[in-house]
């Protein structure tokens, strides 16, 4: 199992955090490091933002030191094939465990 495994988490946070960190190529094949290098200091924050519970997200969201977001993935998506992107651009009305 890899360190940051992105694709089975639901919480947007963490999702990002642990997939810039994965260093898992986009879909099209291309390196991440092609649109974002992150430097020491975002690593760090990234790392610490991949370990939060969903509590502490939502606290540190209502302090102000998180985003907001406004879409939060139910647990049943766990196991959904589709990356993040594919989600928010339509294919999960054709889901069935959503309706």
């Amino acid at each position: 199992m890899k360190k940051y495994d992105w694709k089975k988490e639901y919480n947007p946070i963490r999702r990002t955090a642990k997939r810039i960190l994965s260093g898992d190529p986009l879909s099209d094949g291309r390196p991440l490091s092609e649109l974002i290098e992150p430097d020491e200091h975002t690593r760090k924050c990234l790392a610490f933002e991949a370990t939060l519970t969903d509590r502490q997200i939502e606290l540190l969201q209502e302090l102000g030191f998180l985003p907001i977001v406004e879409r939060k993935y139910p647990p049943e998506c766990a196991d959904c094939p589709y990356t993040l992107y594919e989600r928010e651009h339509g294919v999960c009305k054709y889901c069935p465990k959503l309706k």
